[in-house]
């Protein structure tokens, strides 16, 4: 008995290890001066922002497996979800784009349609200058967003909004 609750544990730890590691990471930094703007769109998924000293933006986003799907379409979907950096200095742009996720007879594009395809969440956990314009768009997913001081533009639909030591 004890023998069949260990294998049972090995078991799902393995099967948790290989699910886990169809996951994709991103990372990325760029500069953004103190006073200027990020603005930052997801849909589906999770934000986190924080502030800090350095005047720049640190991107890290965990793109994830979707668990309801076959393991070939669930890795072409992770494979093709990007994650949209733009410009840098006075003005930074962080966004998730599914326009490349195939449906699941194999169209991409605005051919694809979303009733046949399924898009992974994206979580994103962002670190930026204290003093910024920040404008965060969460569809599908919560906001926590800590440590600003400057205008806040939220728009949050279907989650929730977590904010603490925030001033705009």
């Amino acid at each position: 008995m004890l023998r069949r609750a260990i294998s049972a544990c090995v078991l799902a730890i393995a099967c948790s290890a290989v699910t886990a590691a169809q996951d994709r990471e991103f990372s990325r930094t760029v500069p953004l001066e103190p006073g200027g703007s990020l603005r930052v769109d997801g849909s589906k998924g999770s934000i986190r922002i924080t502030g800090w000293d350095r005047p720049e933006v640190e991107i890290r986003a965990r793109i994830e497996m979707p668990r309801r799907e076959d393991a070939d379409y669930a890795r072409r979907v992770v494979d093709a979800t990007r994650i949209d950096v733009s410009g840098q200095g006075g003005s930074v742009t962080v966004a998730t784009n599914y326009d490349d996720v195939p449906s699941k007879d194999g169209r991409t594009g605005r051919d694809s349609g979303w009733g046949d395809r399924t898009v992974p969440a994206v979580h994103y956990e962002i670190r930026a200058p204290h003093r910024v314009a920040l404008a965060v768009d969460s569809d599908r997913g919560p906001a926590a967003i800590s440590g600003f001081e400057g205008p806040i533009d939220l728009v949050v639909d279907r989650r929730g909004l977590h904010l603490s030591h925030v001033a705009g």
